[in-house]
């Protein structure tokens, strides 16, 4: 598939698409002040020039003061090509919220058409290009909570309503769950710590009712945990299993 972007064609005086919450000038004042400073900086990019510019202004801070670094783009719906390159060459991540797709997808072609619909949070494409991603849930301002679905809708790409969205950015199934689990400790530089079940790692784990990797596909939204366990602990049973613990 193929990303392309006429920023020139956007920034025409008068287009509905001539707005910024913020300067690309000032993007670049913000960025460079907070690398500098060794954060770690997360922005909020939905629209293709909101990324197309986020990715530009990091690539220009990132050329000229060279460190080691974990900044992303949070949502990162709609990635242009030059975007993709300069995510790929610098490092940025990206965090997605997966539960997007399967509630608010089918508005997408009303609102963006379906040209921009077909590229949709495109997850295949970023890993493709060598870019890590993290899938969060965006609580409290999400559509939901669950997992599951967010892990539904990156295997499957369809909505509650059963539409397609840009179905060639679909994953495997443990590419979807590397993102919500491992993926997360590397952004909060805890990968020492937590994400994989290995020995020396925080015993952080769910007890599920199915089999997330062998199910039918269409059971991957309907699984329900049946306990959790945070640092070895149990800090959640579901009714029955209590006396278990």
């Amino acid at each position: 598939m193929a990303y392309g972007l006429d920023v020139s064609a956007l920034c025409r005086r008068g287009s509905v698409y001539d707005y910024n919450r913020l300067d690309p000038a000032d993007l670049r004042e913000f960025f460079t002040l907070g690398h500098t400073l060794g954060w770690d900086i997360g922005i909020h990019a939905i629209g293709d020039r909101a990324h197309h510019e986020a990715a530009r202004a990091f690539a220009d801070v990132l050329a000229a003061h060279p460190a080691e670094h974990r900044h992303n783009l949070i949502h990162g719906y709609f990635a242009t090509d030059e975007s993709l390159q300069h995510m790929a060459r610098y490092g940025l991540a990206v965090v997605i919220q997966p539960t997007f797709i399967y509630y608010e997808g089918d508005d997408l072609f009303r609102d963006v058409g379906p040209d921009l619909a077909a590229r949709y949070k495109p997850m295949r494409t970023y890993l493709d290009r060598g870019i890590r991603v993290i899938a969060t849930s965006d609580v409290p301002s999400t559509v939901h909570f669950n997992p599951f679905i967010g892990l539904y809708s990156l295997v499957t790409r369809k909505t509650w309503k059963g539409t397609l969205i840009a179905p060639d950015q679909a994953v495997s199934r443990e590419e979807a769950l590397f993102a919500y689990t491992v993926a997360g400790s590397w952004l909060t530089r805890e990968e020492h710590l937590k994400g994989p079940l290995a020995p020396g790692f925080l015993a952080d784990m769910v007890v599920l009712d199915r089999d997330y990797f062998t199910c039918p596909v269409e059971e991957i939204k309907e699984i329900q945990v049946e306990m959790t366990i945070l640092g070895g602990r149990v800090v959640y049973a579901r009714e029955g299993m209590i006396g278990e613990r």
